[in-house]
Formats: structure tokens, C-alpha cells, sequence
């Protein structure tokens, strides 16, 4: 295949992790993602995504990034905008296990795309 081509090498099988079988599928909350899953409130979700709006989220990171986003935004009156116990939403997104804030950065994104 020359540079110019328009195929694409493809891949003859898949790899596997730890040289044996294929890691097992683990259910995701991403689909169906309800915030009452997270112990939020839709007001929390909304004051979630509005301190994360601008924020890249790289799939590699650790995304602990969404709970000091909304910790520096309590300073800039985030709580006040979404009538929310700022402290107490820290609290919580400190809390989340992996799938969960899988699924919080999945509904930032999300809704994000929807207003784009």
C-alpha cells in the first residue's frame, strides 16, 4: 500500500489484555443516565455542566477535574446561580466512583452537544 492510498490497514485480530481472554463487559450508567443515579439533583447536574462547559475532557484523565471545576466556580457564585448547597455537591462528586463520573462527564458532554 502506497501513501496515497485511500485503504486502511486493517487490524487481523483483536488484542487481548493480560495475553488470555478478553476483559469482561462491565455495564456502564452512561446510557439511561439519570441524575437521581449520582444521588443529584437536576439542579446539581445543571450546576455541574455549567462549571465543566468549557472544560476538554481527555478520556485518559482521571476526571477529578469536574469536582474542582465546581469547586473554583462556588467562588464566582455557582451555587447561588442554581440555588444548590455548593459544599455539600463537592462533597458528593468527591464520593462518585469511576462509572459514576464516567457517566456525569458522559451527560456534561452530553448536553453540551445538544446545545451545540
Amino acid at each position: 500500500m502506497n501513501i496515497q492510498s485511500a485503504e486502511r490497514p486493517v487490524a487481523e485480530q483483536a488484542v487481548a489484555t493480560n495475553l488470555s481472554a478478553p476483559a469482561p463487559h462491565r455495564p456502564t450508567l452512561e446510557e439511561g443516565f439519570s441524575p437521581n443515579d449520582l444521588g443529584l439533583s437536576e439542579s446539581e447536574v445543571n450546576a455541574v455542566v455549567d462549571a465543566n462547559w468549557s472544560h476538554w475532557f481527555d478520556t485518559s484523565e482521571l476526571d477529578r477535574h469536574v469536582e474542582w471545576n465546581v469547586e473554583d466556580s462556588l467562588q464566582d457564585g455557582l451555587a447561588e446561580k442554581w440555588n444548590i448547597d455548593g459544599p455539600a455537591l463537592v462533597e458528593k462528586l468527591k464520593a462518585l466512583t469511576t462509572e459514576q463520573q464516567d457517566a456525569l462527564v458522559a451527560e456534561i458532554k452530553r448536553r453540551r452537544a445538544a446545545v451545540a
